[in-house]
């Protein structure tokens, strides 16, 4: 039975994970943790800290570790160790001095699926965080997105509720997210309304008398979105803002008590407001 317990594979599955040791001590790091926490309260944690992981379970100090929470009310995408508190005093003086595990930072990653923390640490103390955060954020970044992707078969296995997530089928994808490379996109409300409508299967037309436009508008804001998510058509674009987080049951809904008057055009959102379905944040 699946729990909110992150898997212990870091042991089980230490032969994928040995080539990593050579690539980090090139950057004058040591070992990586990997944490991926699905929107649905699951955890997905692997590294290449074999020597403390039986501690780290059998002592029950994972629970003292709030790495994974890093991006809670947070949309900074880096932490320099110090600046948050990570874990608990004990845990931090147990990994240094028993480990001898010194975190140096951390890398953030949103997707509307899940939330990414990659951290970064050596085996000997650090005296200038900022500077080794300079000096290997890039390749650290790189490593990273491959370390995400060779072990995405492994997070479909161990939580099959996201076998068929975006974040683990689309690798293009998954290492834009990881690479931090995600374009911005600003949509409008209609814009919005009409991949929505899309989404639900609607042209054109049919989409112009749920909205009570002109068709022609209608027409204009679908080649405007296509335009904006650089994409061939709408199913392609649909399927894009669902990846970008602007459309789709990831997203959070919107928390505005929506009024109009008489005269006043609804939107989507309030046309399926009844059945418990948003599109997405208003851009």
């Amino acid at each position: 039975m699946l729990t909110n317990q992150p898997k212990i594979l870091s042991l089980l599955y230490r032969d994928c994970v040995e080539d990593l040791n050579q690539a980090l001590k090139k950057l004058g790091l040591d070992y990586l943790a990997l944490y991926v926490t699905f929107n649905n309260g699951q955890k997905f944690v692997i590294s290449n800290l074999y020597h403390f992981v039986e501690a780290y379970y059998a002592e029950e100090l994972y629970q003292e570790d709030y790495q994974a929470d890093l991006t809670k009310n947070d949309e900074r995408d880096f932490f320099l160790e110090g600046e948050k508190l990570f874990t608990s005093e004990r845990l931090t003086r147990e990994a240094e001095t028993r480990f001898h595990i010194y975190r140096a930072y951390f890398l953030v990653r949103h997707s509307p699926e899940c939330k990414i923390v990659l951290g970064a640490a050596a085996s000997h103390p650090i005296d200038n965080f900022t500077r080794i955060y300079e000096q290997t954020y890039e390749k650290f970044s790189r490593l990273g997105a491959e370390f995400f992707l060779r072990h995405v078969d492994i997070m479909k296995s161990t939580l099959p509720d996201y076998m068929h997530s975006i974040i683990l089928t689309d690798a293009e994808y998954a290492r834009e997210i990881m690479m931090n490379k995600i374009k911005p996109t600003v949509l409008t409300d209609r814009q919005i309304d009409c991949l929505l409508w899309a989404s639900r299967g609607k042209n054109a037309g049919e989409t112009a008398e749920i909205l009570q436009l002109a068709s022609r508008t209608v027409t204009s804001y679908r080649t405007q979105v296509i335009k904006k998510l650089e994409c061939v058509n709408m199913p392609q674009a649909v399927y894009e803002a669902f990846k970008r987080g602007c459309l789709g049951v990831f997203t959070e809904p919107r928390r505005t008590s929506l009024k109009f008057s008489s005269h006043s055009t609804p939107t989507s959102f309030d046309l399926l407001n009844s059945i418990r379905i948003s599109p997405g944040p208003r851009r």
